[in-house]
């Protein structure tokens, strides 16, 4: 069995094509009943770029008088809009985690995102 699946793979594929299309950026997160494919997409404008051995790490490249100050802000709001919007949906998924457990059903959970980008093009 592969840890992976391979429509959600090609799903994501053309997901990055529309992202790449439009050039804007965001984070995917798809996932079928075993496997889930995960994607930070950031776009040719944005100042931020990932880095490290494997492109885990998210870095912003932005240097006073070098970069405009737009584009800067423009970077800044993707990043802010994005964490803004995945941590509200984080704490109501932990809200609802928090409910099933109470009941002691027996959640059981591996989490397989351990800090990469799954950024394979």
């Amino acid at each position: 069995m592969t840890n992976y699946c391979p429509r959600l793979r090609e799903a994501i594929a053309e997901i990055r094509a529309v992202c790449e299309k439009y050039d804007c950026g965001g984070v995917v997160s798809l996932s079928s009943k075993e496997h889930g494919e995960f994607a930070f997409i950031i776009p040719t404008w944005s100042l931020a770029q990932f880095e490290g051995p494997n492109q885990d790490r998210i870095r912003l490249r932005a240097k006073s008088g070098v970069h405009p100050q737009e584009q800067l802000e423009s970077t800044l709001h993707f990043l802010m809009s994005t964490r803004d919007i995945c941590a509200g949906y984080a704490q109501q998924i932990s809200t609802l985690e928090g409910m099933v457990r109470e009941h002691d059903i027996g959640l059981e959970h591996d989490n397989a995102f351990l800090g990469h980008n799954n950024d394979d093009r």
